[in-house]
Order: C-alpha cells, then structure tokens, then sequence
C-alpha cells in the first residue's frame, strides 16, 4: 500500500488519512507515543514510570524496534497523529500481533484509533495473516472488543521499558 486512504467522514472532525510510514515519519512516530504516554497512559502509570517509559521513546533502540514492524501512520493536513504496526508471531501460523497503537490525545475520540486497528487488521490479513493478537492497556480494552477482539487474559507487561510494568489485557481476534 503506498497511497493514503482518506478515512474520516464526519464534517464535524477532521478529514485524516491512513498509509505506511515511511523512514522520515519516525520522529514524529517517537513524538506522537511520548505524548500518549505522558496524556493518556499516565493514569495507569506512576510519574517515574512514565518519565521512564518517555526516555526509552527516545533511544536507537525503539526506534529499531518500531521500524522491524509493518507500521501505518494517520495523518491530519500531513501531520502524523495516530499509529499502528503489526508483525507475524514467531511460532503462531497465520497470526499476527499489533502493537504501537497510539493516537495524539487532541485527536483522541473521532474514530484515528479504530481507523488505525481495522487498516492493520485488514493490511496483516491480505500478508497471510488472519488472525491477530494484541497486548493492551486496561482502558483500551473497549476500542478492541468493539473491533472484535475479545480478551484472554490479563496481567502485567514488564518489557514495555527497562523496569517499567504496566497492567494490560491479552486480546485475540480470529
């Protein structure tokens, strides 16, 4: 997929588009999550947690981690404000997992997210994979069962950053 998709349809929000990112929309990738984390996360984060989770955003590291991905960008007047990537699961035949699921918090509410989910969603299933997993925070869990998914579990993440847990939900769909 190399064009973007308008995928707004509200006159009362605005119009955005979804498509790959390309190498040069990685550091507002990295801007848009710090943002998240800092705004929306922080609710289920402790400060220090957070100021950590902020720094790790910041190193070579996610930033490798981030572009071993299939990642998708939504974009409003070209300026990136919600992310998605998925990749194949290692040992799981047809399964894919969704990860880096964030979305600027001025544009929290007008469907980016739900865009976001079902574009990586569709993109995984067209590469062979129909069924996907997702590890998330507690408050996105709606966003996902809306979508299909439906939990497995809960627990806690402990490789979100060096030291840093966070309570999350397993959620499968297919």
């Amino acid at each position: 997929m190399t064009q973007f998709v308008t995928s707004a349809t509200s006159t009362q929000s605005p119009q955005f588009e979804i498509g790959p990112a390309s190498v040069d929309d990685f550091s507002t990738i990295r801007h848009v999550h710090s943002l998240a984390i800092r705004r929306i996360l922080a609710a289920s984060l402790s400060a220090d947690d957070v100021n950590q989770l902020c720094a790790y955003v910041r190193t070579a590291d996610y930033t490798a981690q981030l572009m071993s991905r299939e990642f998708l960008v939504a974009k409003v007047n070209g300026v990136t404000v919600g992310t998605i990537a998925w990749s194949p699961v290692q040992d799981g035949a047809g399964v894919a997992r969704i990860s880096a699921h964030f979305v600027h918090p001025l544009y929290v509410g007008i469907g980016i997210g739900r865009a976001l989910l079902e574009s990586a969603v569709e993109q995984a299933a067209s590469a062979g994979y129909p069924k996907c997993m997702a590890r998330v925070p507690l408050a996105a869990v709606s966003l996902y069962e809306n979508s299909g998914f439906a939990t497995m579990s809960q627990g806690v993440a402990k490789d979100l950053a060096p030291s840093v847990t966070m309570h999350v939900a397993f959620m499968r769909r297919g």
